[in-house]
């Protein structure tokens, strides 16, 4: 979570929520991702094991470094 008053807004999906001494956060998740390793298979063609990771999205900018 980042302070609503130090970071600017993230990218991608966020909430906005507010803690009982009125603070506002915004609240981000791990977005699901397509990780692909690359392999050579029997026939000597190149394939990708593929499996889904989570992965947090980029730090939001602090406002007091803009």
């Amino acid at each position: 979570m980042y302070s609503t008053e130090q970071y600017m807004a993230p990218t991608g999906p966020y909430d906005t929520v507010q803690t009982v001494d009125g603070a506002s956060w915004y609240r981000q998740y791990a977005q699901p991702k397509v990780e692909k390793t690359p392999y050579t298979d029997e026939g000597d063609k190149i394939r990708y094991e593929e499996r889904i990771v989570s992965q947090m999205p980029p730090v939001p900018k602090r406002k007091d470094k803009i």
